[in-house]
């Protein structure tokens, strides 16, 4: 029975990590905006409980996750941030506010031509159909990045409740899952493919069914679970960070003892 074979590489060190940004990368400000014009879109939409129309839509595919929003949540904000802050407050209430501050350190979404060039390596590996999964989806890069002869049928898990809401206005027949990956019900072998950058972080996850040594690490036990989800013979290619492609012990996923027993790690690759 062929092992599913794992591939994994790591963006360069200036880009951020973790959906879609539309078209080129504008300054912070400009990224703050965009995604400000996302969420009023998103509050319209759901103030009017209808169906987005296409000014909706390319407003929401603006969204760049809440880390460009960090400094609109600083005390010492002013200027445009200030501005930016200020519209939040009226737009979120405060417990989802409070969420949205804590999300900042993490929650950046992955450039259109990385999602692009991660699909190209898929391709090379021979995948052209099938169920795809996509963890930590943020808004879908990789949903929106697929190409057009694929026949794909994605499952997306994303934990912040805004950003969950958004992935699924602009994909409307993936199954995107509201939820932190270890709550996830994702069955085992129910994925022909996993393509995406996994959230990562210094932080332990608890999953009492993770082996200790991966869930030690946020962007490790991500890439564990995923490759739990693949049948027999099935790819992920994975965006981590340089922690995991530089370890030498059990924790990283790529090279421990249990999980090399479920999959095989082909190649690994390095942005420069």
């Amino acid at each position: 029975m062929p092992e599913p074979r794992l591939l994994t590489s790591r963006p360069p060190a200036t880009e951020p990590t973790g959906g879609a940004l539309a078209g080129p990368s504008p300054g912070p400000v400009g990224r703050a905006r965009a995604s400000l014009r996302a969420l009023e879109a998103l509050n319209r939409i759901t103030t009017q409980d209808a169906g987005p129309s296409a000014a909706d839509l390319a407003a929401l595919r603006g969204w760049a996750g809440w880390g460009p929003m960090a400094p609109a949540f600083s005390r010492a904000r002013n200027g445009a941030w200030r501005e930016i802050g200020e519209r939040l407050e009226w737009l979120l209430p405060p417990g989802q506010l409070r969420e949205a501050e804590q999300a900042t350190p993490n929650a950046f979404y992955t450039p259109p031509g990385l999602a692009s060039g991660c699909w190209q390596i898929l391709r090379g590996l021979g995948f052209d159909r099938g169920r795809v999964l996509e963890p930590g989806c943020g808004a879908g890069a990789f949903i929106a990045a697929t190409p057009g002869d694929v026949q794909a049928t994605w499952m997306g898990v994303e934990r912040d409740p805004v950003t969950a809401r958004i992935a699924q206005l602009l994909h409307p027949t993936a199954q995107i899952i509201n939820q932190q990956l270890q709550s996830a019900a994702l069955p085992a072998h129910s994925a022909d493919a996993v393509i995406g950058n996994v959230p990562f972080g210094d932080v332990p996850v608890y999953d009492p069914t993770a082996p200790k040594d991966v869930a030690k690490s946020l962007h490790n036990y991500c890439i564990w679970r995923s490759v739990r989800t693949l049948r027999p013979g099935g790819v992920a290619v994975l965006i981590t960070s340089r922690y995991t492609m530089d370890a030498r012990d059990s924790a990283a996923p790529p090279r421990p003892r249990r999980p090399a027993r479920q999959h095989r790690l082909d190649r690994d690759r390095r942005a420069p």
